[in-house]
């Protein structure tokens, strides 16, 4: 359920960055001031219907999920908060990428730094009482992740408002709003389905991997960690290179959409064989941090050897999928 949300933010923003990017490439400040006003008006109306769907399916979901009927009452107490704050995180995410389209990536950075540290603060707080606060569990965990949000999505709101001018007072106007609306969403509903598919091919992975015992499991989630992190800098890259290749592709300058691609490739092949290098160095290492148990270490080393391989394959397909989505061809980048 949370994922489905994720998924649906990440494919919002994706539409909004590469939309927005291209109108201002093109010198259409006024379009994109309108499209981004728009845009976060039929994204608070869509999360406000998702919320209240969402709200009345979490039993069956869970249950068909396997949830025991004892953890309902738990699961219940926090899906009913985070799915009424996920309003806040799915605006503070589309926020982020307008900001992205404009060029400014530092903006987004900070936000995103400042919601975390943030949580981390409130988590124990609202989690187990500090002061007159009184510990909640599981629903302070909810509400500490609701405060983050709303405080940072409130600060990126100002931001466009009041520093870069993307938001403004215009009269509503149906037609230009499903306008909007169908360009954001012609990229933003295939981006979200390409993000969905990662956790099932993971589930249909770990399905297959659990036939060969618990030590294989083991290894292969220690191997989906090393995954995220060896692949960090070239997934950050995958976002910041969007805004730049759609402003220059609505200005006509191809040949720097071309350099900018090319450029990224070439760095993300240099910087994967260095990690590729460092992971075999450290192999031994690596395996003890995660696992004192020789089978799991052995199956981790396994894995260090063979996998990282494809780490620079990934890289360019992160960041061509991205590419392909700001030239607004979100079908060949699914």
């Amino acid at each position: 359920v949370c994922f489905t949300v994720i998924s649906l933010a990440i494919g919002l923003g994706i539409g909004t960055s590469a939309t927005l990017a291209r109108l201002l490439g093109e010198k259409r400040r006024k379009d994109a001031s309108s499209l981004a006003t728009d845009n976060l008006l039929i994204v608070s109306i869509l999360m406000v219907l998702i919320s209240f769907l969402f709200q009345l399916l979490i039993e069956p979901v869970f249950t068909l999920m396997g949830a025991a009927d004892e953890l309902m009452p738990l699961i219940n107490s926090y899906m009913e908060i985070w799915l009424f704050g996920s309003i806040f995180l799915v605006i503070n995410m589309v926020c982020n990428a307008c900001l992205r389209a404009t060029g400014d990536t530092k903006t987004p950075a900070l936000i995103m730094a400042a919601s975390s540290l943030l949580n981390f603060i409130l988590d124990p707080i609202f989690i187990f009482g500090f002061g007159p606060v009184e510990g909640l569990g599981i629903e302070g965990a909810a509400i500490a992740s609701v405060i983050a949000w709303s405080i940072t999505t409130v600060f990126a709101i100002k931001v466009l408002f009041v520093k870069k001018r993307l938001l403004v007072k215009q009269q509503f106007n149906l037609v230009r709003l499903k306008t909007h609306f169908f360009s954001v969403m012609k990229i933003g509903l295939p981006a979200a389905l390409s993000n969905m598919m990662t956790p099932i091919a993971q589930a249909v992975l770990t399905y297959l991997v659990a036939r060969h015992g618990p030590e294989a499991v083991a290894a292969f989630g220690v191997g989906n960690r090393i995954e995220s992190l060896a692949l960090l800098v070239c997934l950050a890259l995958s976002m910041t290179l969007p805004p730049l290749i759609s402003q220059n592709y609505g200005a006509g300058n191809i040949e720097r959409v071309k350099a900018a691609y090319q450029l990224a490739i070439r760095f993300s092949l240099v910087w994967q064989a260095l990690v590729f290098v460092v992971l075999l160095l450290l192999a031994e290492r690596v395996s003890g941090l995660f696992s004192d148990r020789d089978a799991v270490k052995s199956l981790i080393i396994l894995w260090i050897f063979i996998v990282p391989l494809g780490f620079a394959f990934q890289a360019v397909i992160f960041l061509t999928v991205s590419s392909f989505n700001a030239l607004h061809h979100p079908f060949r980048a699914m």
